[in-house]
């Protein structure tokens, strides 16, 4: 983001394929639209090896994103509308404001994949920031990408990391942006942890590994943030 001399950055991962015409029509968008801070498109996946049906409720978590029509962000937890940073579309002023962001508050920088670590959260981060500069943001179903899917992916052992880390970087987002600005920050006292906890024993043995992950993400967000 330092380096760029442009006016828009396009975020292209090296297991995205963008359709031919993506670049083309995304400034277009940005050209037509100039109140939209980010954006992006539908990201439809190429599997390596068909996925066992029990994984479809965690691809959200794997940035595939299919749409049928197009959806504009109405507010900051408006999730479905904020696109991932596989095809994102940023305009300067936002990732500006982001980079002073990470200078005064370098817990901003705890979120996002460090080697093995699979924290999330910095594309959301990312995508706030057109809030904070009073525009919008949102996801077209015109601009298509394509995610590439390898077997590893879809392993519970993967998820389940996957799942703790994104529940990490939710409560970090909620702590660095606290409303009314942002997220309400949440606490859980001992009484809510220890119900929490009941209910996880009491899913499905796949359904409870999940659920711990996602209250072990949390708590470790916690922590993060009161020793900070």
């Amino acid at each position: 983001m330092r380096e760029a001399r442009t006016g828009l950055l396009l975020f292209v991962d090296d297991d995205n394929l963008l359709a031919p015409d993506y670049a083309e029509l995304s400034l277009l968008r940005a050209s037509r639209e100039p109140g939209l801070g980010c954006f992006g498109g539908q990201l439809l996946p190429e599997f390596e090896t068909p996925p066992a049906e029990w994984t479809r409720p965690w691809w959200n978590y794997l940035a595939i994103r299919p749409l049928q029509s197009d959806r504009r962000a109405t507010g900051p937890r408006h999730y479905d509308a904020l696109p991932p940073t596989a095809g994102m579309v940023v305009r300067r002023a936002v990732w500006e404001h982001y980079l002073e962001l990470c200078a005064h508050d370098r817990r901003h920088l705890q979120l996002g994949v460090w080697g093995t670590r699979r924290v999330g959260g910095e594309d959301l981060d990312l995508a706030l920031c057109a809030f904070d500069l009073g525009l919008g943001a949102g996801c077209f179903a015109d601009l298509v990408l394509t995610h590439l899917m390898p077997a590893g992916r879809l392993t519970e052992s993967y998820l389940v990391q996957l799942v703790e880390g994104i529940a990490f970087s939710t409560v970090m987002l909620e702590g660095l942006r606290p409303a009314p600005a942002g997220f309400p920050i949440e606490h859980l006292g001992w009484f809510a942890e220890l119900r929490e906890r009941v209910r996880a024993w009491r899913l499905p043995a796949r359904e409870g590994r999940f659920y711990q992950a996602q209250l072990r993400g949390r708590r470790s967000a916690h922590a993060a943030l009161q020793s900070s």
